[in-house]
This record gives structure tokens, sequence and C-alpha cells, in this order.
């Protein structure tokens, strides 16, 4: 596997996990989690439950169908688009999560979460505007947003501006210190050159998450750039092993 095979398997992992991340933590709103402004119905509530249960089990269609009736029903509850729409994000209809985050900023349900939700559909999309807007607009409303300044942070790396990534990338560090955030910020390091740092990131992107492979494949890719094949070497036959193990299960 070369050394950017190892970079894009990571990027697009970070990107997956992101979207999971978000849609686990926007279910996990009904176990007890306070709403801002007026409380959801007892009934979109229940519809909610029910679509966790489904998305919870790997049913994403079935997640979406009970949201759909509950919207058909004529339920206006923000939680509902919003939900939907990562739902829907997560399964590639990004015109139409475009369009449920649209309604979710409209309703004033949880807008920091949707513009940044809205900008990542944007950013799949191709069009870095358009993304960059909505993940400025997400920080502007909720400047501790760490999901919106590892995705800005990701844009601006793409964009060449590796200063304001870093930024971006330690702030969300220091606000979530996951492994996913860690990940991505030692390919900066590694666009950078700093190697003992983007290993150090790999290392602790590891520990965070230790059967996760794509870790151990970019400190291997920063093994070889520093001149350490061994080292490099051992990394590909740990990650090779966590793959193997994937695999069997």
């Amino acid at each position: 596997m070369s050394d950017v095979d190892s970079a894009f398997r990571c990027v697009l992992t970070f990107a997956m996990n992101v979207l999971y991340l978000k849609t686990i933590l926007v279910l996990g709103l009904v176990s007890g989690v306070a709403f801002a402004g007026d409380p959801p119905s007892p009934k979109t509530l229940d519809a909610i439950r029910n679509s966790k249960v489904a998305a919870d089990s790997g049913d994403d269609a079935e997640a979406i169908a009970i949201l759909d009736v509950a919207i058909r029903d004529g339920s206006n509850d923000g939680i509902l688009f919003l939900t939907r729409g990562l739902l829907l994000q997560r399964n590639k209809q990004d015109d139409l999560a475009i369009a449920d985050f649209s309604r979710s900023i409209k309703l004033g349900f949880r807008p920091a979460l949707s513009y940044a939700s809205r900008g990542t559909c944007h950013l799949s999309g191709a069009d870095p505007k358009m993304a960059m807007d909505d993940f400025n607009s997400a920080l502007l409303i909720d400047p501790k947003l760490s999901i919106a300044h590892l995705l800005r942070g990701r844009l601006l790396y793409e964009s060449g501006r590796l200063s304001d990534a870093l930024r971006d990338l330690d702030l969300a560090i220091q606000l979530d210190p996951n492994a996913e955030s860690y990940i991505t910020r030692a390919l900066y390091y590694l666009k950078l050159k700093d190697y003992a740092a983007a290993c150090s990131d790999c290392s602790t992107a590891a520990a965070l998450n230790p059967t996760d492979p794509d870790p151990l494949w970019l400190r291997a890719a920063t093994h070889r750039k520093r001149g350490d094949e061994a080292a490099a070497i051992s990394d590909c036959k740990l990650a090779e092993r966590l793959e193997t193990i994937h695999l069997q299960r």
C-alpha cells in the first residue's frame, strides 16, 4: 500500500466516522439531554425513539420511513428534520439531506449542528464555498462545536491554507480529543513534513481507537517518509493483523 493510499484511507474513514458520530449525537437527544426551545411533542419523541431502534439495528431505510410518516402527519419539530437529514446524508442522499438541514435551520433546532451537517453535504458535493459558509455560520453560533472546527480545518487544508487548518484542528482536539481529529491533524503534519508530530498524533489516535488499523497505516507511511523502514514494516504488520480480525468478524 502506497503512502498516498494510506492517507486517502484515513481521510475517508474520518469523513464516515464524523457522519456516524453526528447521527448518534442527535438520536441520543431523546435519552435525557435537554432540548433548546420548546420540547418536542410526545408523538415526535416516539418517532425518534423508534427511528433510533431501526437505525441501531442497521435498517436506515426503516428509520427514515418512520420519520417520513411523522413529518407527513404534520409534525413540525426541528429534530425530525435534522435526524432525517443525518440519516439521508449517511446514505449519500445529499440533496434531500440539504433540504432537511435547511428546514431544521429555519425552525431554529440545533442550528450550529444543522449548518455543520449541511456544510458536510456541500463538501461531499464539491462545493467548497457553500461548505465554508456553512461551517463559518455554525461556528458563529457555537464556537465550541468541535465537529465544525474539524470539518472547516479539513476544507482549509484542502485549499492550501495550512496554518489556518492547523489552528482549527488544534481547537477541535482541545474541545473533543477523538481519534478522527488526531488522524486528520497527523495528515496535516505529514503535509508539512513534521514527521515527529505526525507520528505522535497517529500514536494517540491508535491508543484512542485500538481496533482501527488506519492510524497504523498512516504512521507506517510517516515512518517511511522519515526513512525508518523497520518501524514502517512493523506498523504495516500490525495494521494487517487488525484488518484480518475485522474480516473474520
